[in-house]
């Protein structure tokens, strides 16, 4: 999935395609706080030797941009700095998935950041990238490519092609012998649960859009496959 999101819009601190994932501390198995919610930790090496940390969300807020700032900075900051030449450090990309749209109906389903000189727009350092990424966009493209699978296949609006698709397709094949794994372990499907009923509190107290017969849709349809 990160390999489909940087061919579609590469940063230029990726060199090569990622190969390999090391994971950090999931947050959301040691916390329920909702600053985490869907917070993910990844090391990636490339095909190259490069070694580039990725922080995953799958949430939205009013403070998108300023929240990726801050955890790029949290980051980027606990990283040791070899024999003190802070240009060895690993770059570090932000990715933001989300449920709803931020942007205006018409503009592009995959945008990304850098720092660029304001007048020149040339590339000051390559060591943050932020992505966003609108799944709502992604659902109305109509010529497919990996990225656009990928993210119709999370947001539940295309599980039946993504199941076509792993008949032919080794890598989707493996991605749904992984989702029916974690259906059959009883922490991962309590945790699926809490959070399932801790969004429907949400959406009955805050009127927060949650979409409860979606939400049932979703878990039913993942079981079935």
């Amino acid at each position: 999935m990160l390999n489909s999101i940087f061919d579609d819009r590469r940063p230029q601190c990726v060199k090569g395609k990622i190969l390999d994932l090391t994971f950090g501390d999931r947050e959301l198995n040691r916390t329920f706080k909702d600053d985490n919610k869907g917070l993910l930790d990844i090391r990636a090496t490339t095909d190259q030797g490069q070694i580039v940390d990725i922080e995953v969300y799958t949430y939205r807020d009013q403070s998108l941009i300023d929240r990726s700032l801050f955890y790029f900075a949290k980051l980027y900051n606990s990283m040791p700095v070899p024999d003190n030449r802070y240009d060895k450090k690993n770059p570090v990309i932000i990715i933001n998935i989300l449920k709803e749209n931020m942007f205006p109906a018409g503009q592009e389903y995959h945008s990304s950041y850098s720092l660029r000189n304001d007048t020149t727009h040339e590339l000051g350092t390559d060591k943050l990238a932020i992505h966003i990424i609108e799944t709502r966009k992604c659902a109305d493209v109509r010529v497919k490519n990996k990225l656009i699978r990928w993210m119709n296949y999370l947001s539940g609006s295309s599980i039946k092609e993504f199941v076509d698709l792993a008949q032919h397709e080794p890598l989707y094949k493996s991605v749904l012998e992984a989702e029916k794994m974690f259906f059959r372990d009883s922490t991962e499907m309590a945790l699926y649960e809490y959070e399932e009923k801790r969004m429907m509190t949400e959406a009955t107290l805050y009127g927060s859009g949650f979409d409860k017969g979606k939400a049932e849709g979703r878990a039913e349809g993942k079981l079935r496959v």
